[in-house]
């Protein structure tokens, strides 16, 4: 009876050890998201804010204007796209990246 009790303790083992392993996800397609679209739409092309804004909502329809607005405003910081590119900003309130 031993024997029958360590084959059943390892077949318990292995069943959790197999409900535990993560499934495999399947391949995705990188999708453009909401900062790259921004950062394209800046290179060489000043835009203000509002520009920006219209811009994201043509492209990404299912998303929330307002959520939109926020991550634009946020971005265009000086601790954000501010640190890591050229980011300028004219008297007409348009945001540029330069190279």
């Amino acid at each position: 009876m031993k024997a029958k009790t360590e084959k059943e303790k390892i077949k318990k083992a292995v069943e959790k050890a197999v409900e535990k392993e993560p499934e495999s996800k399947p391949a995705t397609i990188k999708k453009v998201g909401i900062i790259a679209t921004i950062i394209e739409s800046i290179k060489n092309n000043p835009l203000t804010k509002t520009e920006i804004l219209e811009i994201l909502v043509r492209k990404f329809p299912d998303r929330k204007a307002d959520g939109m607005k926020a991550t634009v405003s946020i971005q265009l910081g000086p601790t954000r796209l501010g640190s890591k590119y050229i980011l300028k900003k004219d008297d007409d309130g348009k945001y540029v990246i330069e190279a």
